[in-house]
């Protein structure tokens, strides 16, 4: 879908050092201290991660019926977060991968997670989307969705009980 990035998630794992699996360890840190919330954040081209804030719980609290779902159940990057994002795609480090955890239920991209991502059928923004699995307070896996042939299918997985060498998935 990109038309020239710069990098992908999975140049940044299979580069040297093996940047990748600090980033990854990282988002996982992140999954587990935010439970039993999700966490959210992005990944940026030259491996910067930018941890953001999930503000679902305070759209939740101003407006319960326009926002029925937690942060244990959603996530909705914070206005300053999702400025920083916006801004990342003018910068010479746009960001590649938006990532949030899904606690106690799986590393899958939802219905609502899919609906959030695309307008008018085509992603917001040209990134790929890395959902982590956490169980109890940690990390055990994450899936990167990609929009491919005008949907988002999954094209990598980690498992963390499993092989710990990250696999290339073909399906969901």
């Amino acid at each position: 879908m990109r038309a020239s990035p710069s990098c992908t998630w999975e140049e940044l794992l299979a580069g040297e050092p093996p940047l990748g699996l600090v980033l990854l360890e990282d988002i996982y840190r992140h999954a587990a201290e935010a439970y039993p919330n999700e966490c959210c954040g992005f990944v940026r081209s030259s491996g910067e991660i930018h941890r953001a804030v999930n503000h679902q719980d305070a759209l939740h609290a101003q407006d319960p019926a326009c926002w029925p779902q937690s942060a244990r159940e959603a996530y909705s990057l914070a206005p300053d977060d999702l400025y920083s994002l916006g801004m990342s795609f003018f910068s010479d480090a746009p960001a590649i991968v938006v990532y949030h955890s899904h606690p106690d239920c799986g590393a899958y991209f939802s219905a609502k997670d899919i609906a959030d991502a695309l307008h008018g059928g085509r992603p917001v923004y040209d990134v790929d989307h890395l959902v982590i699995d956490v169980r109890r307070g940690r990390a055990r896996g994450a899936k990167l969705y990609r929009f491919v042939d005008l949907q988002y299918q999954c094209v990598w997985t980690d498992e963390i009980d499993g092989p710990r060498k990250p696999t290339s998935a073909q399906a969901p």
